[in-house]
């Protein structure tokens, strides 16, 4: 059985809900052409858009693992960022995990070493 993190769970459910989406606008007009000009379809259409325009709009919410994958910083640089304010640790209901969002968390800046030999 393959496990993905809850980051990964929730971004392959927005990818999908995504697709989904794209590809309903994209055979609206042919449904339309078949059968008929109906308000039915048209308030769908005007829905499944406001829908796509909100998930595109939405954080993704990231766990502290998560979160270091993506900015590829150190345990001790994402505290830092902590204790500074960048990042806000959040906490969802039914999970006693912190949650990061991505937004905050890229804004968190690593500074690579020189190592020159």
């Amino acid at each position: 059985m393959i496990t993905t993190s809850f980051a990964d769970q929730a971004s392959l459910k927005w990818l999908r809900n995504f697709l989904y989406a794209f590809v309903l606008l994209s055979i609206m007009p042919i449904i339309n052409a078949v059968l008929g000009n109906f308000e039915f379809f048209e308030k769908m259409r005007s829905v499944i858009k406001e829908e796509l325009r909100s998930a595109l709009q939405q954080d993704q919410l990231l766990t502290k693992e998560g979160a270091l994958k993506i900015t590829g910083a150190s345990n001790a640089v994402f505290l830092k960022a902590i204790n500074e304010g960048i990042v806000k640790p959040h906490l969802v209901k039914g999970r006693k995990k912190a949650i990061y969002l991505e937004s905050e968390v890229l804004k968190i800046q690593v500074r690579r070493r020189n190592t020159e030999n």
